[in-house]
């Protein structure tokens, strides 16, 4: 990964998814969701990629080269007609044997998109192939940022979520801060505002889409501490905010954050 980040801060106002077959969904088979980086293809290269290349790039969420069995022999990719609704695997030879490739071209407006891929030997009704549901991203960095905010009852004992009044979202881009294929990067910022009366104990979690690449990493920081010394993004980032003690306490109306994004 590219060691560069960018800082940015973002304010919280707040007291607080061959042949005719049943849905994929629904074969009774092992299911993985892994991630496939395709940054540095170019428009050509993604419309023609063959079924070894695309097996030889997953990574799980941690960047790890995914090991597919080495007896597998094909892949079935699943497809289902947007007009007809009607649903179909097409096979692919691991070994690039049958010629065929696959477009994996990037959506018009989207910097990633899914696709579903069983991977074994056998047909792909063999339960012991693997169904791996494949995040593609592109170049572009987008994030889709969700908030949740819980009041705690003062003995700790229960919680309650707080619906904010107005709660809204932006996004854009800083210019001077590039990625390693010299594309701009993506800023946040988002403001909550909260119903009137007293909130006890808030606590704020977070998720962004973002974070789940495997190419980039998220680091949450208190606006206080500029040094970027103690990450409270253990406290705040992909909470079960229905526990008790879950997600970040607030000390007061508003919190501020230092987020750091590592490409």
């Amino acid at each position: 990964m590219l060691s560069f980040f960018l800082t940015i801060v973002m304010m919280f106002t707040t007291v607080l998814s061959t042949g005719m077959i049943a849905h994929a969904s629904m074969l009774p088979l092992k299911e993985e969701t892994v991630y496939l980086i395709l940054n540095k293809e170019t428009n050509d290269q993604l419309k023609e990629m063959k079924i070894s290349t695309i097996l030889g790039k997953l990574q799980d969420s941690n960047g790890n080269l995914v090991s597919v069995d080495k007896n597998a022999t094909t892949a079935w990719r699943y497809f289902k007609d947007a007009e007809s609704g009607l649903e179909s695997y097409e096979a692919y030879l691991i070994d690039d044997s049958d010629g065929k490739r696959i477009d994996l071209s990037q959506p018009t407006g989207a910097s990633m998109q899914t696709i579903e891929l069983i991977v074994g030997k056998d047909g792909q009704l063999n339960n012991e192939n693997i169904r791996y549901i494949v995040k593609v991203y592109y170049t572009g960095y987008s994030n889709n940022i969700t908030y949740d905010l819980y009041s705690q009852s003062a003995d700790g004992t229960n919680r309650t979520k707080i619906e904010p009044l107005k709660k809204t979202y932006s996004s854009g881009s800083y210019n001077k801060i590039v990625d390693i294929n010299g594309d701009p990067v993506p800023m946040f910022n988002a403001v909550y505002s909260v119903p009137e009366g007293d909130i006890i104990n808030p606590y704020l979690g977070i998720k962004c889409s973002i974070d789940e690449r495997p190419d980039v990493r998220v680091e949450f920081y208190e606006l206080t501490d500029k040094y970027l010394t103690n990450p409270i993004t253990d406290e705040l980032l992909n909470q079960d905010m229905t526990k008790l003690n879950s997600g970040y306490k607030m000390t007061g109306a508003s919190a501020s954050f230092i987020v750091k994004f590592f490409y």
